[in-house]
């Protein structure tokens, strides 16, 4: 069934996709947060400005979930190894793959 749903419909678990580390096999994943810091002088206000970003990261490993990871931040990517992200093709072989 390929078929997008309409407003209103129910979504039914046997319709989704798991997800699995791709360092460990694990299919348990955390909340964690990255917290950003803007300085007042780029943005023009009296006090720095600061965010919290949610990210997820398997309970196995500790792995980041790189298909959630927000881009853009490219020192938390150097730091974390994310390099490149991967294609959407790609992601959806790995997803039949896994429920198959």
């Amino acid at each position: 069934m390929n078929q997008m749903q309409q407003p209103g419909q129910q979504l039914r678990l046997e319709d989704s996709v798991g997800f699995q580390c791709d360092n460990c096999g694990g299919l348990f994943f955390k909340q964690s947060m990255l917290v950003r810091k803007w300085s007042k002088l780029l943005i023009g206000t009296p006090q720095d400005h600061v965010d919290v970003i949610p990210v997820f990261r398997c309970e196995d490993c500790n792995e980041v979930l790189k298909e959630f990871f927000p881009r853009g931040m490219k020192d938390i990517e150097e730091i974390l190894n994310l390099g490149e992200p991967e294609s959407v093709e790609s992601n959806k072989a790995k997803k039949i793959q896994f429920i198959q």
